[in-house]
């Protein structure tokens, strides 16, 4: 149902697994924005920000890595990309990229038969407010990385570097 295609065979339904799926198998979400989605919980991952899928069966941390450690440079990006977002949008990018969240204007969308909600749904504000705050963060995100932050990878670098910037 989600697909919109009734005998949708076990390997199709994969693109149902998140928001960011569905939305791009549907055809409601550019390659570009879906991407930039991606990339987007990408960055929070690599700043240690986010918490691990919630398919993952064991949640404890792994001592002494340097996976442990926060990448400066996904920081600093985060740091642009939250600055250039009004609030709603920086919470839909959360709730759908990071915390992969359906969000009930697509769940709606998906499962209705009626096409006339589901054109308002997409057309929507919950809709276009993922879609800004997506285009917005891939516009960031093509910035080049200022000189001298991607020397290090930790946290302590990013705060330093900020303070001296």
């Amino acid at each position: 149902m989600l697909l919109g295609e009734a005998g949708a065979c076990a390997r199709r339904l994969k693109a149902a697994e998140n928001p960011l799926d569905l939305m791009l198998a549907r055809a409601w979400l550019t390659r570009e924005l879906y991407e930039a989605g991606k990339t987007f919980a990408c960055l929070h991952a690599r700043a240690r920000l986010s918490l691990p899928p919630m398919r993952t069966s064991s949640l404890e941390r792994r001592g002494g890595s340097a996976s442990a450690q926060s990448d400066p440079v996904a920081l600093w990006r985060l740091n642009e990309i939250s600055s250039g977002l009004l609030a709603e949008q920086r919470g839909v990018l959360i709730d759908v990229c990071v915390l992969e969240t359906w969000p009930a204007w697509l769940v709606t969308a998906a499962t209705t038969e009626e096409r006339v909600l589901r054109a308002a749904l997409l057309a929507g504000p919950r809709k276009c407010a993922l879609e800004t705050g997506l285009t917005t963060a891939a516009e960031i995100m093509r910035r080049p990385t200022p000189p001298g932050l991607g020397a290090g990878s930790d946290l302590s670098q990013f705060v330093a570097w900020m303070k001296a910037g």
